[in-house]
């Protein structure tokens, strides 16, 4: 089901299963706060449609809900609220921007192993340092690192996420300026940015220590146009 809520004037849409919460919100006209869950097949009816205003009449008693448009209606049957699961406890902070945060997703996802046998190297390490930003991934093979320098990271914090949240997440954050918040649980997280509020579960386990695999020193450098070396390899 979707969970419907209406307060102040907005609509929060919110789905849910054991990994993840998306919550996205939009502005709405309500004669008074609610909240209900909604059938997913709501969403067979509401594709089809051109865009449009929609009336939505929901019974509190119940819980049928009439969407009426232009030219017709349907209608669907709600349920109560109060058995969908509930936002978790957040304590650590990471801000950043979604450009950032999308760019480190992008760049280092791509290592993260498919192995059932060890769920920790499917996955993407985030962590802060003081004053820069760490995004990391590794199928035991070969790593992905990508770093940003960071002022506002004063303080050591790391996040492990699963490469199917990580996917989510690099499709639906956009490449912008607006600041984005990851708020770090203990079990699970947050993240916060224009109208979305994505919570999913921490990957459990200690990440493996990449930095006693990346070379403290080169000695050899090469150097080449990067649309050749493209070229060269396909």
């Amino acid at each position: 089901n979707y969970l419907f809520e209406i307060k102040d004037g907005r609509l929060f849409i919110t789905t849910a299963n054991d990994e993840g919460r998306i919550t996205a919100s939009l502005e709405c006209m309500a004669e008074e706060d609610l909240s209900i869950c909604v059938p997913a097949s709501i969403l067979d009816g509401l594709k089809t449609l051109p865009e449009q205003p929609l009336d939505i009449y929901i019974n509190p008693d119940n819980k049928s809900i009439l969407i009426k448009y232009y030219g017709g209606k349907f209608e669907v049957v709600g349920y109560d609220s109060k058995p969908f699961p509930q936002k978790k406890e957040i304590l650590d902070e990471i801000r950043t921007t979604a450009e950032e945060f999308n760019n480190g997703i992008s760049k280092v996802i791509n290592f993260a192993a498919a192995d059932e046998l060890r769920p920790i190297m499917n996955s993407v390490s985030i962590e802060t340092a003081l004053g820069e930003i760490i995004f990391v991934s590794s199928n035991g093979h070969g790593l992905g690192l990508f770093k940003r320098k960071k002022q506002c990271c004063t303080e050591t914090c790391s996040v492990i996420i699963s490469r199917q949240i990580a996917s989510v997440l690099k499709g639906l954050i956009p490449l912008s300026e607006e600041e984005l918040t990851i708020k770090v649980g203990s079990d699970w997280s947050e993240i916060s940015f224009e109208d979305y509020e994505i919570s999913f579960r921490n990957v459990e386990g200690r990440y493996p220590n990449w930095r006693a695999v990346v070379p403290k020193s080169i000695n050899l450098e090469l150097k080449t146009d990067t649309k050749l070396l493209l070229g060269a390899i396909k």
